[in-house]
């Protein structure tokens, strides 16, 4: 959350259709809720563009989260919420870039219930990644991608903010991210079919990466064109929350 090992995309050249150039996650505002799938409850979600956050420019969104009740998504167990910056890369893909949150409990920094933190990669690299690309989708057709990197991190305590800050970070370190990208059917209330799927693992070791891992803040999830998010499997915390309007 330790070498460098990066996989390079090797993109095909395909044909494609107007259906096939849709993003999986469209540049507008969108709000929308998730339910989870033992008690019920519900997470809300929203989207917005913005033109500018931190020392950012660029295409980018606001997205936020918030939870009606404690132990379900996002961090379960946390009084916690956030809103973090993603920006698009040129080829269309999405990552994160500004977490500005309030976590009170175990899941971030138990010292501050409130951080702002930065999120950066060497250019070409994929760690954070919130929302595959078209090209990356198209991959996805021949077998599983994986992206493999490093995120560093830099974290500032006992502030929220999307300002540029100039001030040293409390704490600055980096961590191994792991995503894979696959096809794969899902049913939500809002969609069945086959979705795209982007697995997450974040801090894990190599040997530690396998599909029921709780070693590390490990996520599977699935996208529709069109719609963005429709389901968020968290493994590591046993939550399944599904898109319902």
């Amino acid at each position: 959350m330790r070498a460098i090992v990066v996989a390079a995309l090797l993109l095909p050249l395909v044909a494609c259709d107007s259906a096939q150039l849709e993003p999986f996650l469209p540049m507008k505002s969108q709000r929308f809720d998730m339910q989870d799938t033992v008690s019920g409850h519900l997470t809300h979600f929203s989207l917005a563009p913005i033109n500018s956050a931190g020392c950012l420019s660029g295409p980018m969104m606001v997205w936020s989260v918030r939870k009606d009740h404690i132990e379900d998504y996002w961090n379960p167990g946390d009084d916690a919420w956030g809103d973090a910056i993603i920006q698009q890369s040129s080829d269309g893909a999405w990552q994160a870039r500004i977490d500005a949150a309030h976590d009170v409990g175990t899941k971030a920094y138990p010292q501050w219930p409130d951080f702002t933190q930065w999120m950066s990669t060497a250019a070409g690299e994929y760690p954070y990644l919130m929302v595959p690309s078209n090209a990356m989708a198209a991959q996805a057709r021949n077998g599983e991608v994986v992206l493999t990197g490093m995120t560093r991190y830099k974290v500032w305590g006992n502030i929220r903010t999307f300002a540029c800050l100039t001030q040293p970070p409390n704490l600055n370190f980096t961590m191994r991210w792991t995503s894979k990208i696959r096809w794969e059917r899902t049913d939500t209330p809002v969609y069945q079919g086959e979705a795209l799927v982007l697995e997450q693992f974040e801090g894990c070791t190599p040997e530690e990466e396998t599909p029921d891992s709780v070693a590390c803040a490990h996520e599977v999830d699935y996208f529709a064109r069109g719609l963005g998010y429709i389901e968020i499997n968290s493994i590591w915390e046993n939550r399944d929350i599904k898109r319902i309007n």
